[in-house]
């Protein structure tokens, strides 16, 4: 049972932290930062995907 005293997100012995707590996220990929980058921002050809905000 969780202790009621406790607000600062520490899980107890039978408890798991959650996300918002701080507990780390899933390795849900394995391509990198920059990877993932350049296939949001560039079509199937390896064109940049056009800006409609000009930016």
């Amino acid at each position: 049972m969780s202790d009621p005293q406790n607000t600062q997100g520490t899980p107890g012995a039978d408890e798991e932290a959650d996300t918002a707590s701080g507990g780390a996220p899933d390795e849900s990929s394995s391509k990198s930062t920059d990877e993932i980058i350049e296939d949001e921002t560039t079509d199937e050809d390896g064109k940049p995907l056009e800006n409609p905000s000009g930016g």
